[in-house]
């Protein structure tokens, strides 16, 4: 994967850059990241939390202690893996 530099978001109040500052894990699948804008007259300084919602591909090493729910493509798609199956053992 490539490295794409610090994240960053538009800041809310004056619409300059901010830039991550810092990154806090507070669960396998939910973090915090602290932002900072880049104006210095603004000077505003904000946390957002991102979290991982659903299972897109499934890990081939799953940690066993960690739920995701999966999302409704990977559901449908199991579920069609499944039908098939059964249609050529039946």
């Amino acid at each position: 994967m490539a490295n794409i530099g610090s994240p960053k978001m538009q800041c809310p109040h004056c619409g300059a850059i901010a830039s991550c500052v810092r990154t806090d894990n507070f669960s396998p699948i939910t973090r915090g990241k602290v932002y900072r804008c880049a104006d210095t007259e603004c000077g505003f300084t904000f946390r957002s939390h991102e979290s991982i919602s659903e299972t897109i591909v499934m890990s081939s090493k799953p940690n066993p202690d960690v739920k995701i729910p999966f999302s409704l493509k990977l559901i449908d798609s199991l579920l069609l893996q499944a039908s098939n199956l059964q249609s050529k053992q039946g």
